[in-house]
């Protein structure tokens, strides 16, 4: 069975062997006994009769066709359907789960915190259990800056641009837009529409 891209292109050579069949007198080559041989040799008696023939077949080819590449289309959206639905199944579920272990981490910083809080005022550095083992450290060294903000404007005002990370600019394609059809000429940039299909 034919791929839809192969329908496709047979789709094609059809159309363009239309126009050769609706000139298809010029192909007829007259014979002295008044009747005409096509370009296989075949004798051709009425040239109108063979056109008719000839575009009779074209037209049940086209029939074929076109009824092949609506039922192969008709089951690709069918699928494409149950895609989407299973996509926005995946969604909500993830959604679902972020909110679950976003939940989850909040009770895991808090429980430690706690935990933490109790050893360290009862001066406890160590539990260990069947179950779990824990022990309180120092931690690592680290930057704590309470009032970031701040922080960055003391840094700008001060030329310390090099204790900030700054990130790439990003292309707004709304001004772009809006600056094209103002009649602005953009270098790298144009208008265009990008060919779509709707599937219901």
């Amino acid at each position: 069975m034919a791929r839809l891209y192969e329908l496709s292109a047979d789709y094609e050579r059809l159309f363009s062997e239309f126009d050769r069949l609706n000139d298809i007198e010029s192909e007829l080559t007259a014979q002295p006994d008044g009747t005409y041989t096509d370009s296989s040799g075949n004798t051709v008696s009425d040239p109108a009769e063979y056109k008719q023939e000839l575009l009779t077949a074209w037209f049940d080819t086209l029939d074929g066709i076109e009824g092949e590449i609506e039922s192969k289309a008709e089951n690709i959206a069918c699928c494409i359907k149950d895609l989407r639905a299973e996509s926005a199944a995946i969604a909500a579920e993830k959604k679902q789960l972020d909110a679950r272990e976003k939940r989850a981490k909040a009770k895991i910083q808090s429980l430690t915190a706690y935990l933490l809080e109790t050893m360290q005022r009862v001066n406890l550095r160590k539990i260990s259990t069947p179950r779990a083992a824990l022990s309180v450290s120092d931690g690592r060294l680290s930057v704590k800056i309470p009032d970031e903000a701040g922080f960055i404007k003391w840094a700008q005002n001060s030329g310390r641009d090099d204790l900030l990370n700054f990130k790439a600019p990003e292309i707004s394609k709304t001004a772009v837009r809006s600056a094209i059809e103002g009649g602005e000429e953009i270098p790298g940039a144009s208008l265009g529409k990008t060919p779509s299909i709707t599937i219901k």
